[in-house]
């Protein structure tokens, strides 16, 4: 039931499009999470929600971090649903006694949540030993963690100069790192050595900073934009730690690459998308996006073969599009115009970390029956959290046949549409000693992932998994 003047809502639908679920969230004053980054889902399937409300009986829980309005004006709120969305896990205030606004939620594997936003509060709730413990202009923007019951800041801190900064989104590494993207019009906002633009190129610009995994140091910071208005709200990582970011320019002299798409500016304001490498000191990939009126970059997506996806909307009858794409004419509107769904081939940059896991039962193709699969290659980038070693086995109603005991060599190939991994090493089948090579295909949502493996003994199995996962990136 609809409760105040505005309330926020949260909507799951499953892979056809179908409703999963659909719920109101707000008390009984104004509820915003509109922001193109205000929703996060973890592994399990909880959705994690942030945005703003002035109602003082917005629904939070016991044992919440703040569960009380601080007002006078806006809280930002951070709340995490159950995976039916039937019930709050946890749901709490966040803000001091200004205007506090939130605008972009991540989460890590272990069920984290790391907050980005804007304040004028004075007493924005910081951590001792935060990078920023108090404000440096009248906005400044914030990054806050809280622990995976919303009960306690694991850290939170400022993020601006001595005027307007503003966090638009986040995302977050395996190692627990931040990294944040707004707009400034600030010109001391804090930039670090050898980033890639250490100055204010206009009035507002676009930064790009990731924090280190305590929230008491910048890896890096960086301006990025041009001689007028630059602004960002999206934000997304790929496996080798690169960021990629979008937003809106109306600068003619917005950093671009050679080879990039579109290399001027078109219209009044275009959208951008940028590629920095994982140290934030230069540009993989940047370029405009629009054409000859307004458009707007709101969302971004890498996936694992590094293909970029980007979002928003566009006023542009000219803005480009692909010979049979979905639909290529602009259709009008008031505001908002047209929505537009890009894809991007964007150079890869830095190496990027590759890794593979997979648990599932397989169907095996000649006879039919059924055994259990598993596999796990190690990151080739260090990951804190992973604490299992290279092995793969296969078991079956008599128990494990085959066990890895050493890996050779793996071999990833990365498709849009389908990932695989080629593993080969030595090992024991029923006890006595075999070379094996394995491979595991991951095809999405498109069909079942493939298990294949093959001892140097004859043996060899070809399953369907019908029950599992299998992930590699």
């Amino acid at each position: 039931m609809h409760k105040g003047v505005q309330d926020a809502y949260v909507v799951k639908l499953n892979r056809y499009g179908n409703l999963v679920y659909s719920t109101l969230l707000g008390g009984s004053g104004q509820d915003g999470a509109y922001y193109s980054s205000a929703i996060a889902v973890d592994s399990s399937g909880h959705a994690y929600v942030t945005g703003f409300t002035n109602s003082t009986d917005f629904p939070t829980t016991l044992h919440a971090f703040q569960t009380t309005f601080q007002g006078p004006f806006y809280d930002a709120f951070v709340t995490k649903l159950n995976t039916t969305g039937t019930a709050l896990v946890y749901s709490t205030y966040l803000g001091g006694s200004g205007d506090d606004d939130a605008t972009g939620i991540a989460v890590d594997t272990a069920g984290r949540a790391y907050v980005t936003g804007y304040t004028n509060s004075t007493n924005f709730p910081t951590t001792p030993n935060a990078f920023q413990t108090t404000i440096g202009g009248s906005y400044d923007a914030f990054v806050t963690k809280l622990n995976s019951t919303g009960s306690a800041l694991v850290y939170s801190t400022f993020l601006g100069g001595t005027t307007d900064d503003a966090g638009g989104s986040v995302a977050v590494d395996c190692f627990g790192q931040a990294y944040v993207t707004g707009y400034t019009n600030a010109v001391n906002f804090p930039t670090t050595p050898d980033a890639y633009q250490p100055a204010n190129g206009g009035l507002n610009d676009v930064f790009v900073a990731k924090l280190n995994s305590t929230g008491t140091a910048l890896v890096y910071s960086t301006y990025l934009g041009g001689s007028l208005d630059d602004f960002s709200v999206g934000i997304a990582i790929d496996s080798a730690g690169q960021a990629h970011v979008t937003g809106d320019t109306n600068s003619p002299d917005f950093p671009t690459t050679p080879g990039g798409f579109q290399p001027t500016n078109n219209g009044s304001y275009d959208a951008f998308v940028t590629k920095l490498n994982s140290a934030g000191s230069a540009l993989i990939y940047s370029t405009y996006l629009g054409g000859m009126l307004d458009d707007i970059g709101v969302g971004i997506a890498v996936n694992r073969a590094g293909k970029v996806y980007v979002s928003g909307y566009t006023n542009s009858l000219n803005f480009p599009t692909t010979p049979g794409a979905w639909d290529m004419t602009y259709n009008g509107g008031t505001y908002y115009g047209d929505a537009f769904v890009t894809k991007l081939d964007v150079p890869a940059g830095d190496t990027a970390c590759h890794k593979g896991d997979g648990d599932g039962d397989g169907e095996e193709h000649s006879s039919g029956k059924n055994e259990h699969h598993h596999f796990h290659k190690k990151s080739s980038c260090e990951v804190p959290d992973d604490n299992e070693g290279d092995n793969v086995r296969s078991d079956d109603n008599r128990g494990s046949h085959f066990q890895s005991t050493s890996f050779t060599s793996s071999t990833y190939t990365i498709h849009d549409d389908s990932q695989a991994i080629a593993i080969v090493g030595t090992g024991l089948h029923n006890g006595l000693p075999v070379t094996f090579t394995m491979v595991a295909i991951n095809y999405g949502d498109v069909a079942p992932g493939v298990f294949n493996l093959t001892l140097s003994d004859g043996y060899t199995i070809i399953a369907t998994i019908v029950n599992g996962t299998i992930d590699i990136q």
